[in-house]
């Protein structure tokens, strides 16, 4: 990886030859903590992931955990769009079945909560035992349409995580006036402190990129 321009701590990085290593200086930030890589570190990738979202700082854990020699590229601030910006619950599959549907993307993250559940408890790998917790579980309340009862009727049924009903003592006020109130299993985590959670053991191999200046791959 090649740059015309020296490097810009914090905004951009230089790198070496075509000879698969190369030479780095970067930083990123995440809430008040910083972070930073030093010059003269060299690395030879097997895999090189673009984006410092939830999926690729996933990636490149498991890719770590695997034993295979893995970077991260972002040009931006990790975790920017999607990741940072979501409500942060572990969906297990509800939302899905807002249609009054089972479809196949509920299948497919019906036991994602569980898998969840035991990294944040640091009881599986990525160990997120550090991510902070907004709420244990939501509240979810039924209309009087057949939609809604129809959604929830299925989520009984199919899904791991499904809806437990609550006795009215129980309701939050901001609900009492809701047909049904349920307690939904499902735990909601602050955004940040997950980004900065995965990405914390990873900071050698993540490396903060211009994207307007003159970048250049070599394969």
């Amino acid at each position: 990886m090649e740059r015309a321009s020296p490097p810009v701590l914090g905004d951009q990085i230089s790198g070496g030859g075509g000879d698969g290593k190369r030479t780095t200086i970067a930083a990123f930030s995440i809430g008040v903590h910083r972070f930073v890589m030093t010059m003269g570190e060299t690395h030879k990738l097997d895999i090189v992931i673009f984006g410092g979202g939830a999926a690729g700082l996933w990636l490149l854990d498991d890719l770590h955990r695997r034993g295979l020699s893995a970077g991260l590229l972002e040009a931006g601030r990790l975790g920017q769009g999607q990741t940072l910006v979501s409500q942060g619950i572990i969906h297990g599959g509800l939302k899905y079945t807002l249609q009054g549907a089972f479809s196949d993307s509920a299948k497919a993250i019906r036991d994602m909560p569980i898998r969840w559940s035991r990294c944040l408890a640091g009881e599986a790998q990525p160990d997120l035992s550090k991510c902070r917790l907004r709420a244990e579980y939501c509240y979810l309340w039924r209309t009087g349409s057949i939609r809604s009862w129809l959604t929830l009727a299925i989520a009984k049924q199919k899904l791991t995580t499904s809806p437990v009903a609550l006795h009215r003592e129980h309701w939050p006020d901001v609900l009492a006036k809701c047909s049904q109130v349920f307690r939904l299993d499902e735990q909601v985590i602050d955004p940040e402190s997950f980004v900065e959670n995965l990405a914390a053991p990873h900071w050698p191999r993540l490396l903060k990129i211009n994207s307007e200046s003159d970048v250049k791959f070599e394969f």
